[in-house]
């Protein structure tokens, strides 16, 4: 007799642990696909009837955020056409910009831009002051590439064969916490986007 209930003891713990162990892989399922769901990419070609002018967008929204990227934007210094990466973190908090990188290649201080103005980023204690709105809890910046000088060649290269991740480490201004946010675009859309720009520089 208690052999037997030494056994149905057994078998009822075993059931718990594997009910347990369903229940965790479940979740990490819900996770997973809330993470995917709550993402969506976008591409779209604009033509301004006004002046004729004709640009390609590709837009990223996710629960960060979303990164706005176009072509061809013409610099008022040089003139040159740009790739322009638009990020809007949202963000309860005035945030610093620590580093950026894509695909693990950190983006170069010459090519950060203030979201405000367009002009550089100021460094200061290795640190970028990102402007903050606190109406709409958000903040940003830009990565600007001119194509005439080749500036996107590194990135449309990986982007072609892997995808467009975007790595943005910053700290909040006044905690001094770190944070680390992602933007991932599929190979799909990074592929399309450059083939049309590619086609757009043809011309």
């Amino acid at each position: 007799m208690v052999i037997l209930k030494l056994l149905i003891v057994s078998y009822i713990t075993r059931l718990g642990i594997m009910f347990l162990n369903f229940i965790l892989m479940l979740t990490f399922v819900i996770f997973s696909c809330s993470d995917s769901v709550l993402a969506s990419e976008e591409i779209e070609i604009l033509h301004n009837v006004n002046d004729g002018t004709v640009c390609v967008k590709m837009v990223l929204n996710n629960k960060s955020g979303l990164v706005h990227v176009s072509y061809p934007y013409r610099h008022e210094k040089d003139n040159g056409r740009h790739i322009i990466f638009d990020f809007d973190i949202l963000t309860g908090k005035p945030l610093n910009l620590l580093k950026v990188a894509f695909n693990g290649i950190p983006v170069e201080h010459k090519y950060l831009r203030s979201s405000y103005d367009g002009k550089q980023l100021e460094l200061n204690y290795k640190q970028y002051f990102l402007p903050f709105d606190d109406s709409i809890d958000k903040t940003g910046f830009l990565i600007h590439l001119n194509t005439e000088l080749g500036e996107h060649l590194g990135l449309l290269e990986v982007a072609r064969n892997e995808g467009l991740r975007f790595d943005v480490e910053c700290v909040e201004r006044d905690s001094g916490v770190k944070r680390n946010i992602s933007f991932s675009f599929s190979i799909d859309s990074a592929q399309k986007f450059f083939d049309i720009v590619d086609k757009f520089r043809a011309y």
